[in-house]
């Protein structure tokens, strides 16, 4: 062998023992490389349990704090509960005079509370509907008001007219006052008492002139004056409810018996 052939063998001997020690270097970096990952993942676990932990203790402890609190808790109710047994046997001795009394307070009770609802009922406005709308009046309003226009209706003119006439009295502020009026204008009338009615047909309509009645009393003060024999007021109470009502029914019916007195 020349000493050429020597020296490239040892180079290729040398070149293997080379890259031996370097793939061997590089199993060991990696090695190192996993177990530094394996501690971490060891440290981050056990800090997680290590938390956990803690906050299984902090929530023991306030277990406790609260198992602790319920326990005095049911120690004073205990002890309310003593005492209140004790107060029971004492109230016991006095049952008897207790439960009479209370029966005794209970019966007045009563009493009194119908006798306020008595006189609450007394003074509980009533729903009164007339002509022109409902109105709220006092109890003996309301009544004396619904007699009076239930004679009305059964045609009792003399009871009507004297119940009617009683209201009007009683009530001169009643806010029904205009529609009794009216109907009084007609009992009166019925009854034949031309100037009574004519009286009271002017006085409703002088104070409710606006009154969905007032037109029909218009036409009754005309009527009346007929009876009475005094044409030229007849006329000119037929006048009146042309001009105060001219769009109303009444103001046609007093044109058309306009016509006839003048004709």
């Amino acid at each position: 062998m020349t000493t050429a052939t020597r020296a490239l063998a040892l180079a290729l001997v040398l070149a293997c023992g080379c890259g031996a020690a370097q793939a061997q270097l590089i199993k060991d970096t990696e090695a190192r490389k996993a177990i530094a990952d394996l501690d971490a993942q060891f440290k981050a676990g056990a800090a997680d349990i290590e938390a956990r932990a803690a906050a299984r203790k902090a929530e023991t402890d306030q277990l406790a704090e609260q198992l602790a609190q319920l326990r005095k808790s049911i120690a004073e109710i205990g002890a309310e509960i003593g005492k209140l047994q004790e107060e029971a046997v004492r109230m016991r001795a006095g049952r008897a005079e207790t439960l009479n009394r209370v029966a005794g307070l209970r019966s007045q009770l009563d009493e009194e509370q119908k006798s306020f609802t008595a006189r609450l009922a007394a003074l509980e406005p009533v729903t009164v509907s007339t002509e022109a709308g409902d109105f709220l009046l006092a109890p003996e309003e309301a009544r004396q008001h619904d007699e009076a226009m239930q004679l009305m209706k059964a045609a009792d003119y003399e009871r009507a007219a004297a119940a009617l006439g009683g209201f009007a009295r009683r009530f001169p502020g009643s806010e029904v006052l205009p529609s009794v009026r009216f109907w009084l204008g007609n009992a009166q009338y019925a009854l034949k008492n031309f100037n009574e009615a004519l009286g009271v047909f002017r006085a409703m309509v002088a104070s409710a002139p606006e009154h969905p009645r007032a037109p029909a009393a218009g036409l009754a003060i005309a009527n009346c004056h007929v009876e009475l024999k005094n044409l030229p007021a007849a006329r000119k109470a037929l006048e009146d409810v042309m001009r105060q009502y001219p769009n109303s029914e009444a103001a046609a019916t007093a044109k058309e018996r306009l016509a006839l007195l003048r004709g």
